[in-house]
């Protein structure tokens, strides 16, 4: 049995596709833990238009989604929890794939390639390392997919659970650099989600405040771990400088390579992009310009073809 825990914060929009989707998994034997972190638009009228006796809604007063994951962990009825977001899709067999590793030990977290939707429309998609330690070098720079299947009482217990002092930010992330050798990482190559994107000017600014949470956590992490190799590691220092923190810094970080750049096509595409105005790089970052190019020129592939037909069947 698991529990998939869903918290959402004036998500009524979005939230009907959610549930349709996990109620149409193949896998049946879970309950549908809702937790409302004090919603103020139609979200309670939402749920109660789902007639299943494995759906369990609790509203609570507001308090950050690290606070909402925290409370739901703590009355989650099952000991495995499969994490999902409000504006989350998950195909039929998702359950089905991620279930095969509950026997797995309690440190385990299992994660899965991912595809992004705006609208109507699959617009792009993010592949991930699948064994642990390649998981752990991703995660220097980048967090994994969150809709993740993990056991509640290792999250809780063993971890201590989300950080409540990380508001609505990156709290996913924290919480696997800050037990960065404690966990075991799976991640299914297979694109069994589908998550919600959303651009506009109010995403931008986000966007810019996350960059910069993200970079102090790393920051924190690095020096917490002593990964001291890590300063002589040009290249990831100039592309966390680059995603996170100064393109001045990125470029000169860069420059360290000396002629390395020159074997490097990314690194030298790199430099030349920190050059556009500041604007102009948010856009590019925030608006994941290479995945979609990626994505456009795979479009015909027929594990995309699977995912786009099931978002039809969904919204």
């Amino acid at each position: 049995m698991i529990s998939i825990l869903l918290t959402t914060y004036n998500d009524a929009l979005n939230l009907p596709n959610a549930i349709r989707s996990i109620m149409g998994q193949k896998y049946k034997n879970f309950e549908l833990l809702i937790i409302d972190d004090g919603s103020t638009d139609e979200t309670q009228s939402v749920v109660d238009k789902f007639n299943d006796q494995r759906i369990r809604y609790i509203k609570t007063e507001h308090r950050g989604r690290s606070g909402a994951l925290n409370y739901g962990l703590n009355v989650a009825k099952y000991e495995w929890v499969f994490l999902i977001d409000a504006d989350d899709l998950i195909l039929p067999e998702t359950l089905n794939k991620y279930s095969n590793y509950i026997t797995y030990p309690q440190n385990t977290v299992i994660s899965s390639f991912a595809c992004f939707y705006e609208n109507d429309k699959i617009v792009f998609y993010l592949d991930y390392p699948t064994q642990d330690s390649d998981v752990k070098d991703f995660l220097y720079l980048h967090s994994i997919n969150n809709t993740v299947l993990y056991n509640r009482n290792f999250i809780l217990h063993r971890l201590k659970g989300y950080n409540e002092t990380i508001i609505d930010s990156e709290e996913d992330y924290e919480l696997w650099l800050r037990n960065y050798d404690q966990i075991s990482f799976i991640i299914i190559p297979e694109y069994l989600v589908i998550k919600g994107f959303r651009y506009d000017s109010f995403s931008m600014r986000t966007s810019i405040l996350k960059r910069e949470k993200v970079y102090l956590l790393q920051i924190n992490f690095y020096d917490r771990m002593n990964l001291s190799k890590l300063n002589q590691d040009y290249e990831l220092l100039g592309w966390r400088e680059l995603f996170y923190g100064s393109k001045s810094k990125a470029r000169k970080t860069f420059y360290k390579l000396g002629f390395q750049i020159l074997k490097k096509p990314k690194i030298f595409l790199a430099i030349l992009i920190s050059n556009l105005p500041d604007k102009l790089l948010s856009r590019i970052l925030v608006f994941n310009y290479y995945p979609r190019i990626l994505y456009r020129l795979k479009y015909f592939s027929e594990r995309f073809s699977n995912v786009r037909l099931q978002l039809k069947k969904l919204i």
